[in-house]
């Protein structure tokens, strides 16, 4: 309370004060804008000050295996205690989506608090293995399989036939995106055998006249 003819003034510290700044808000105006009035008998006695919420910053990171990439860190602004529900996707070539945290996000004052975790990891994609006998391609020994991108594949079934030895190989293979290019080829040729050729006289196999070996 106070009496007619007195002035009446709310100071800044007042305005700005823990008791009457909300967490999240800040001050906007008063009314009167000179915050002072002096004491009537009628009429009103008010001084009205005038708050709204906030902006306060964001932050989006994102993670590839797990290491940060600061060059893609994405920041923002945006109202106390509203929520945010969407990001940006900066996916990369071979990888796909881990995992988020602190989605939705709920604006905070405290813009340190204020951050969504974006984690890409390497995706997988087929590859196969060829079979070629003497060149030619069985399709029935194909063996197809996955792994992660940039791997290399060194490894594969042995699937040597009777009467072929393994020549050759294209591992090892780098997994890329492109599936259709995740070939590894694996070549076998016929095996060649020495043989002999006797000529012997009819009738006296003990008598050799000739020999060819090949």
């Amino acid at each position: 309370t106070a009496t007619k003819g007195t002035k009446i003034e709310v100071l800044d510290t007042t305005i700005n004060d823990s008791i009457h700044l909300k967490d999240g808000y800040k001050f906007v105006s008063a009314d009167p804008e000179s915050k002072q009035i002096t004491i009537k008998n009628n009429g009103e006695n008010v001084i009205r000050v005038y708050y709204k919420k906030a902006e306060f910053s964001y932050t989006v990171e994102y993670y590839y295996d797990n290491e940060i990439d600061n060059s893609k860190t994405e920041t923002a602004k945006a109202l106390f205690e509203s929520v945010i529900n969407n990001y940006q996707d900066k996916n990369k070539t071979g990888y796909k989506l881990d995992k988020t945290e602190n989605l939705p996000l709920t604006i905070t004052s405290d813009s340190k608090k204020n951050v969504i975790k974006v984690y890409y990891v390497k995706d997988n994609y087929g590859y196969k293995v060829e079979y070629y006998y003497d060149n030619q391609l069985d399709d029935s020994m194909t063996y197809t399989s996955s792994a992660k991108y940039l791997s290399q594949v060194n490894d594969y079934p042995d699937r040597s036939k009777k009467g072929f030895s393994y020549v050759s190989d294209t591992a090892p293979l780098t997994i890329t995106e492109k599936t259709e290019n995740n070939i590894i080829k694996v070549y076998y040729e016929s095996n060649v055998y020495d043989y002999t050729i006797y000529h012997v006289e009819k009738g006296n196999e003990n008598n050799i006249l000739d020999t060819v070996r090949n």
